[in-house]
């Protein structure tokens, strides 16, 4: 009996480790039920070794559901799970357990709860027992790092830190966590090109691994980025695998995002109805609680009706933009709205409201996005040069 139980308690990390590596290897063949089986299956067996052993397993295990074709969407009793392993691994002083459990948790209040300030909270001190640890481990380090800068945290912090992180060369060229953040943080410095370059380098890197979720993601983000700039063929041609894309992701928020994309893309090209099927898929992210995505939607959309003329149209979208940017507590997106505003009541003569607007873009954390800090000194180019044809003398601010 002792023999006996002595090899089933040997076989316990083996069957659990099992059930994890046949899951994540579910994930890339899209087979999420089966997925979800076994991670059920393997935390049945960790829950059967020693606590130490049993709180990475369990970690390791849940990071698997909160994907977008299992739990992420709807991550119910796992918040519940990684509270709770988080506390025994603060308990057993096991630093990296807990910054990964802190990271996990953070995932599901910003994809599962839409909860922005709880999540950026839950990150940073993550971030604090990542970056106190003699020896961090790598791949955790770069999915922080990632997560700092899709969640606008301290920016300029986090751009020094994957400045820091580039000294790893070949290992942070290959990651698609160092690419993809590299990517984000580079496009808020205003650098274009290399925010290209980075987040074309994710997509190649993810693709090839089978990530369906950051494939989706990166591409999503670089086809924002190239509307931003006015490159509209380019957006386009990253729209279109979008929804293929969001339809290896289950009945999340990846269809809608992939179909505002591209109305987004419509909209730019000025085709008849864009407008109005924008509307229709904002709405239906509303609708299904995805409301911290609509903001850059309103927001470059603003935009666009601005470029095309259409100043009330623009207006009504930026301070949609603003409203719910505040409500979802996006500072990038409620700045972005704000110096659009700015621009546009400058265009139509409202000198002191386009000033109120231009007092409203405040530095946020870590100081401004690069197309925002464009926004705002064309806004005081325009309100400038409305105050000398007026033969008003005083000068911004």
């Amino acid at each position: 009996d002792r023999d006996v139980t002595g090899v089933q308690t040997c076989a316990l990390p083996i069957c659990a480790d099992a059930g994890g590596r046949a899951a994540r290897r579910c994930l890339r063949v899209l087979a999420y039920a089966d997925a979800e089986r076994l991670v059920a299956l393997g935390r049945s067996h960790a829950r059967r070794l020693a606590a130490t052993e049993r709180v990475a397993t369990e970690l390791d295990l849940i990071r698997v559901l909160l994907h977008p074709g299992v739990r992420l969407r709807d991550p119910g009793e796992l918040t519940r799970d990684l509270t709770d392993l988080c506390a025994e691994a603060q308990r057993l002083g096991l630093d990296a357990e807990l910054s990964g459990g802190l990271s996990l948790l953070a995932r599901a209040y910003h994809w599962g709860w839409g909860d922005i300030p709880r999540a950026r909270a839950l990150m940073g001190r993550a971030t604090q027992l990542i970056e106190s640890a003699r020896e961090p481990n790598l791949e955790p380090l770069l999915e922080s790092a990632r997560c700092l800068a899709y969640l606008e945290m301290d920016m300029d912090r986090t751009a020094r830190l994957f400045d820091e992180l580039a000294a790893l060369h070949t290992l942070a060229a290959q990651s698609v966590q160092y690419q993809w953040g590299l990517g984000l943080v580079q496009a808020w410095r205003g650098d274009v090109p290399s925010a290209r370059a980075a987040l074309g380098q994710a997509i190649e890197l993810a693709s090839g691994r089978g990530d369906h979720w950051a494939t989706f993601e990166c591409t999503a983000r670089l086809a924002l980025l190239e509307l931003e700039t006015g490159d509209i063929q380019a957006a386009g041609s990253l729209a279109d695998p979008l929804a293929p894309l969001a339809a290896k992701l289950g009945e999340g928020s990846e269809r809608p995002y992939a179909t505002a994309i591209s109305a987004l893309v419509a909209v730019a090209r000025l085709e008849h109805g864009a407008v109005a099927d924008l509307d229709r898929v904002i709405n239906e992210l509303e609708r299904i609680d995805a409301r911290f995505l609509v903001p850059d939607l309103q927001g470059i959309a603003a935009e666009l009706r601005y470029r095309a003329g259409d100043l009330d149209g623009a207006h009504h979208r930026a301070i949609l933009a603003a409203r719910l940017a505040d409500e979802v507590v996006r500072p990038f997106e409620t700045a972005r709205a704000q110096a659009l505003l700015a621009c546009i009541t400058a265009q139509k003569g409202d000198l002191d409201r386009s000033s109120s607007h231009l007092r409203a873009v405040d530095d946020a954390s870590g100081g401004l996005p690069g197309h925002v800090k464009e926004l705002r000194q064309e806004a005081e180019r325009l309100l400038a040069a409305r105050r000398r044809d007026r033969g008003d003398d005083d000068t911004w601010p």
